[in-house]
């Protein structure tokens, strides 16, 4: 066997394999839809979607899915949507 010891952030949990966190949109990325990036994952969001809907992602966990549910707050998807964007930006000049 082998034992791993996993520091997650306090807004993770690990439940059997899958980790279960949330991701912040706004209304209208929610309305929109989108592909949010999730603890380096890209976690695509359907058109139409709602607040604590849950999108899985298969193999996005440590042996099992990542699962995210949705939540809908404008500041706090503004601020995700910036952090996002300043990282894509990041990997664009780094490539």
């Amino acid at each position: 066997y082998v034992v791993l010891a996993i520091d997650l952030p306090e807004w993770v949990t690990l439940r059997g394999g899958d980790l279960r966190t949330e991701v912040f949109v706004t209304p209208f990325e929610a309305a929109r839809g989108l592909v949010a990036n999730v603890l380096g994952v890209r976690v695509p969001v359907a058109a139409g979607a709602s607040d604590g809907q849950e999108v899985r992602v298969a193999g996005g966990g440590v042996g099992g899915d990542l699962i995210v549910t949705l939540r809908t707050d404008t500041w706090r998807g503004l601020g995700r949507a910036a952090v996002d964007l300043v990282r894509s930006v990041a990997r664009r000049r780094n490539a």
